[in-house]
């Protein structure tokens, strides 16, 4: 299973400019249609303010991350989880995050999950500083992705086979 997902945020101090925009693929498995576990795969663009200087940088990050549905049914879905991961390519600003996310969809026709969360950027060098992020995150479609993995199954119909006349071979 995998999920896509977008994710924007901006750090909760005001008095220092960071804010990224990432896209996240993760692959993962869900084990019991409640708890899934995954390993995103981030393209990162962060933006710094530092003394009124506006820089960016791009970044590729790699984690674990992991999951429970609270509410799985067929009107919507609740789901929290925690990530764990770092830069994995990155020119300047090496970092580690930790990641804790709620999110919820609806069984409307076209079905998005829309998470709320914190994240806590964890500086690596002497080139930034540590930050605490508010995020926003969403996941295009909740069918074919980790957040909704219950599958139904429908019972086999049987079928009514008509009765041979007498004297006609069976096949």
């Amino acid at each position: 299973m995998y999920s896509v997902s977008t994710e924007i945020g901006n750090n909760l101090r005001k008095n220092t400019g960071f804010a990224f925009i990432d896209v996240a693929f993760t692959p993962g498995y869900a084990f019991d249609g409640r708890f899934f576990v995954g390993v995103p795969l981030t393209l990162s663009n962060e933006l710094f303010r530092t003394d009124g200087v506006q820089t960016y940088e791009s970044n590729f990050r790699m984690g674990i991350s992991a999951g429970y549905n609270i509410l799985s049914h067929d009107n919507g879905i609740v789901s929290l989880s925690a990530a764990f991961g770092g830069s994995v390519y990155t020119q300047y600003h090496r970092s580690l995050y930790y990641d804790l996310c709620a999110k919820w969809g609806t069984s409307a026709y076209f079905k998005p999950l829309v998470g709320l969360g914190v994240r806590y950027y964890q500086s690596l060098g002497n080139t930034g500083r540590d930050r605490l992020c508010l995020i926003c995150r969403r996941v295009p479609s909740r069918y074919g992705t980790l957040f909704a993995v219950r599958v139904r199954e429908r019972p086999a119909i049987p079928v009514a086979r008509k009765p041979h006349k007498e004297g006609r071979p069976q096949r």
